[in-house]
């Protein structure tokens, strides 16, 4: 139900969830982190660029430019990964990403 308060109830739910959490909180600590929050994520607070890491491509097909977040929740969401490309000006910083681990 549209509304409802509780745990998220899908892997999606738990992806969109964590993506947006994820974001806030490098934007929140970017000076600490030494870290423009943008060469990680889009402009806004989004979660349109979320995969899975089935996903066999880093790029999102309908806007070339944009990293794809890949995710992967594990047990319902007691372990959830993220792995996140840096981009600098669109263009991918070989090697250089981000990743969390949220138990």
């Amino acid at each position: 139900e549209s509304g409802e308060y509780g745990p998220p109830k899908s892997n999606e739910e738990w992806e969109q969830l964590v993506s947006y959490s994820v974001e806030s909180w490098v934007t929140q600590h970017k000076d600490l982190l030494r870290i423009d929050p943008s060469e990680l994520f889009s402009s806004s607070l989004s979660n349109s660029n979320v995969s899975t890491f089935e996903d066999s491509t880093n790029i999102d097909p309908d806007n070339s430019t944009k990293p794809i977040i890949n995710i992967a929740v594990h047990s319902d969401g007691e372990l959830i990964q993220m792995h996140i490309p840096r981009y600098y000006h669109s263009i991918p910083v070989i090697g250089s990403h981000a990743t969390a681990s949220i138990c």
